[in-house]
């Protein structure tokens, strides 16, 4: 039997349009013989800079393994024992070798990781991985494709395609992420779409990857083994649902779990996680055991019991410490300690810094405004609305100056907020919270501003930040009866892509979908036609006596 089949891509030159590429030159040769569910599972995928216009010219040679069971990359499953999933997995053993295929993710002639893939809903079943520590930094890596060995016509997985310009808000996401990986190379083998399921785009940038963070500072504080390594076992999985995008099976839920052993307790540590694949679901943090048992629900494998991990990974563990650190803070003749989560860099803002992967994409502002610092804001230029703006009160300063005209600086502009009768610019450091005039005047900058639906930034939010400022005024008093309060205001983008005002500011609902602009643009156009012949008619018409005036 012959060990290789090997893929190289030979060229690729083309001029990028539209998100197009054009242009792919492949050569791929190999021979295989005897086993059908063997050998080796070529990928490659072409890099794609986006804002690039011109063509490359590349050559790469990748190799992954298609295997009929796991044992050339067991290293990736607890003690070399794989989960058990009855009705798909069973004892190391695919149960339905035409339809799962077990792949040995390899990357720069390196196992990286293990996935069990679906051919039939084009999405993972499960990754397994091994965590030893993670570099910081995502890399400029596109999404890399890994034709079947039966067919190269990728028949059997997804493709980038199935993904671009999806209306569904569907990104394309990891199980194993790439913020777990040990190496830079590492980081690069996750972006393959054998990895990769469609998940709902609040869900995966927003909830999905907190808690993978929340794992990582666990794992990171409690799996040091016995040699005084970082070193811990997971599994993430998708469970398919009833809907597809394009051809690809959207999960109907996530679920992740994690084992390791902690030096300090002497203890094997388990828990798991399990979310919906829906917008803005928080994933609950469960025992391994209830996680066995919502994939044995799943899966149908009733009354055979699924296990994820092996016997020594305990079932019923509910709290693990996570690591946290104290930052001592000196106010006056006082010393006090207070709790600060640490993060990873898949935050937005990690201890007052913006890490390297979001600074294009997110600004700190500091508001100056007549030589003197008055709050402060992160800005978002991709929805050209600010993530947040903090500010401290200490008192209001009187009425809403007039007038007050709308600063830009500049992202949002204020033709952006013209000629709605929808939304308002809602602020996010309220005028009315300024304690003096040029501090209200201040808040008048579009770089504080969201766009709010009218009757909610009249109405009760209106209302809502008077009870703040009545509630502080009455409760936020310091030793010298001064008043003095630290108040966040932020807003959360829509995860629809159509949610926009003027194509480019996000908001709640966009006012050009409403009958009424169109109804006005097309009285515009007859009233242009009507002048334009007018001008024409009175351009032609000649006049031999015209009269000095009508009586």
């Amino acid at each position: 039997m012959v060990d290789e089949i090997v893929c190289l891509l030979v060229s690729w030159w083309g001029v990028r349009e539209e998100e197009e590429d054009s242009g792919l030159l492949v050569f791929w040769w190999g021979v295989r013989e005897e086993e059908e569910d063997s050998g080796l599972l070529v990928f490659w995928w072409g890099v794609r800079e986006e804002e690039e216009d011109s063509g490359l010219l590349v050559s790469f040679v990748g190799i992954s393994h298609v295997v009929s069971n796991f044992s050339q990359c067991e290293e990736f499953f607890l003690n070399k024992k794989t989960p058990n999933i009855p009705t798909i997995l069973k004892d190391g053993k695919v149960q339905n070798q035409t339809r799962y295929k077990p792949i040995c993710q390899k990357y720069q002639n390196t196992y990286r990781f293990a996935t069990l893939y679906d051919t039939t809903n084009r999405i993972p079943v499960f990754s397994a991985y091994k965590f030893t520590g993670a570099v910081k930094g995502r890399p400029s890596q596109a999404w890399m494709i890994e034709p079947q060995v039966k067919s190269i016509n990728l028949t059997n997985q997804a493709v980038d395609a199935d993904y671009e310009k999806n209306n569904l808000s569907m990104d394309r996401g990891h199980l194993l992420p790439c913020q777990y990986a040990a190496d830079i190379d590492a980081k690069k083998s996750t972006f393959t779409l054998t990895n990769a399921v469609p998940q709902a785009s609040s869900f995966n940038r927003v909830s999905w990857r907190k808690m993978e963070c929340s794992v990582k500072k666990i794992l990171e504080s409690n799996c040091i083994d016995a040699n005084g390594k970082l070193k811990a076992n997971l599994v993430t999985g998708a469970v398919p649902g009833n809907n597809y995008l394009n051809k690809v099976n959207i999960p109907s839920s996530m679920w992740t779990a994690f084992c390791c052993y902690n030096r300090n307790t002497k203890k094997w540590i388990a828990q798991g996680y399990w979310g919906k694949n829906e917008k803005s679901v928080k994933p609950p943090l469960i025992t391994l055991k209830d996680l066995e048992e919502e994939l044995a629900k799943a899966y149908s494998t009733n009354p055979n019991p699924v296990k994820v991990f092996p016997d020594e990974c305990p079932r019923n563990v509910k709290d693990i410490k996570r690591k946290r650190r104290l930052v001592k803070e000196v106010e006056g003749d006082k010393d006090r300690k207070r709790q600060r989560e640490e993060m990873d860099d898949c935050g937005i803002l990690v201890q007052g810094t913006v890490p390297k992967p979001n600074q294009k994409r997110y600004k700190p502002i500091c508001q100056l405004f007549n030589n003197a610092y008055r709050f402060a804001t992160l800005y978002d230029t991709t929805n050209r609305i600010p993530v947040f703006s903090a500010y401290k009160f200490t008192g209001d300063g009187g009425k809403r100056p007039v007038p007050a005209p709308w600063m830009i600086e500049p992202q949002a502009r204020n033709q952006d907020y013209k000629n709605s009768n929808i939304v308002n610019r809602g602020h996010l450091f309220p005028c009315m919270h300024a304690d003096d005039d040029e501090a209200k005047e201040s808040t008048f900058t579009l770089t504080n501003i969201v766009p709010q639906v009218e009757t909610f930034n009249v109405g009760s939010w209106e209302e809502m930040e008077e009870n703040v400022k009545k509630k502080m005024e009455q409760s936020c008093k310091d030793n010298n009866i001064k008043i003095e309060a630290y108040v966040v205001t932020g807003a959360v983008p829509s995860d629809n892509p159509v949610n926009k005002l003027n194509d480019r500011v996000g908001t709640w609902k966009p006012a050009q979908l409403r009958r009424e602009i169109y109804a006005a643009w097309v009285i515009l156009i007859l009233l242009s036609l009507l002048s334009m012949c007018r001008m024409i008619y009175w351009g032609c018409l000649k006049i031999s006596q015209p009269l000095p005036h009508v009586t």
